[in-house]
């Protein structure tokens, strides 16, 4: 791992170590890329992948059961709750921290229920996706190059 990024996770977010008991397993930085990089923590009841790509944080979630079946997590709190979180870093690894506990219900025990509430979202929005690009004509590329 980059030393900055070590450096940085447990710098700023100690807790997610000390108090949560994760530990950084894979990870990689990429100066080429502009310097996107990604770590992903593991604790006894979920996996967590931060990814900064130029610049934006995204952070993924994945059950131990299908640890390679990474699900976003604001798109997961969707599926949970109705609502869906926006925040960078800190703000993500505080959402982390305030809801452990559900995510870690919801990718033990029930993920079967989660993963299926998911698959149903993702589904709906691919068709509410294609529906928009079908009533507008032109492929999704063309769609987002109008808008500039």
């Amino acid at each position: 791992m980059c030393g900055s990024l070590k450096e940085e996770l447990t710098n700023r977010l100690p807790w997610l170590f000390d108090d949560l008991g994760f530990r950084i397993g894979e990870h990689n930085y990429s100066y080429k890329q502009m310097g996107s990089w990604f770590a992903v923590l593991e604790s006894s009841s979920f996996r967590v992948k931060f990814v900064n790509e130029r610049g934006s944080i995204g952070v993924e979630v994945a059950s131990l059961s299908e640890p390679e079946r990474w699900m976003e997590l604001g798109f997961l709190w969707l599926s949970l709750t109705g609502d869906r979180p926006n925040p960078q870093l800190e703000g993500w690894a505080w959402f982390l921290r305030d809801h452990v506990a559900q995510i870690a219900e919801a990718l033990g025990p029930n993920f079967e229920k989660i993963r299926a509430a998911f698959d149903q979202r993702e589904r709906e929005g691919k068709e509410s996706a294609e529906r928009y690009i079908s009533s507008n004509g032109g492929t999704p590329d063309e769609l987002v190059l109008r808008h500039f």
